[in-house]
């Protein structure tokens, strides 16, 4: 079977159906918290930077706050990308209707996530550091490693980036064009000033969890890795 992303979504739509409830609430949930953490970042921001004094060690202190709140932010975001795709990988080895649990556990892998995500970062850069072009095609050899930690939550970080690698090799244009076709779903969510993506952001995860297990499926027939690789 070659890489369809029409296939994806009809398979994405087909593990969703008479299951959209728990990840409708949970975009919700994570919609508010995520607007929540924003805005109390940017007011804390604003405000400190109108009343920093004209010193260096008063503007060194403010900084030194921000770039703790940014951090705390990617941590607030890093549980709740996990905690939804943990959702997605429950949605493909189960048949029944996810339970609230079933999503909420994910937030108990944020410390991990989020250790993963700032090495993912730093990666990207230092080869877009080289020319932006290199940055670009890493990030999307590296992007499976999320997946792979969410559906292997013992595996260590820089394995889960190597395997996603090897995952990845001669795919990254096709996991380019996937993501490119929903640009006109984007629009639409901004034109429903989000409301839209209650619905979109399942229908997206789920039909990136399904890329995924292509992927995976693919280096394993294929020899490129092992079922052990993932332990």
């Amino acid at each position: 079977m070659l890489y369809s992303s029409s296939t994806f979504k009809k398979q994405a739509l087909e593990s969703l159906s008479g299951r959209w409830k728990i990840p409708v609430i949970a975009v919700i949930i994570s919609y508010a918290m995520f607007i929540a953490v924003y805005l109390t970042f940017m007011l804390f921001t604003t405000i400190s930077l109108k009343r920093v004094e004209n010193t260096e060690t008063a503007q060194f202190f403010t900084f030194g706050l921000i770039f703790l709140l940014e951090l705390f932010f990617i941590f607030i975001l890093s549980g709740i990308i996990i905690s939804f795709l943990r959702l997605t990988i429950f949605l493909e080895k189960n048949t029944q209707a996810p339970k609230f649990f079933d999503w909420a556990e994910g937030f108990s892998m944020s410390f991990k996530f989020f250790a993963a995500y700032l090495w993912y970062i730093l990666w990207v850069c230092l080869w877009a550091c080289l020319f932006y072009i290199p940055g670009i095609i890493k990030a999307y050899s590296y992007s499976q490693m999320f997946f792979i930690i969410a559906e292997n939550p013992k595996i260590k970080i820089n394995q889960a980036m190597q395997l996603s690698r090897r995952l990845t090799y001669g795919y990254k244009g096709d996991l380019f064009c996937l993501q490119l076709s929903f640009i006109g779903w984007q629009i639409l969510n901004s034109l429903t000033f989000g409301i839209l993506f209650f619905w979109t952001g399942p229908y997206m995860a789920m039909t990136y969890e399904k890329s995924y297990q292509y992927l995976k499926t693919m280096a394993l027939e294929t020899g490129v890795v092992k079922p052990e690789d993932f332990n």
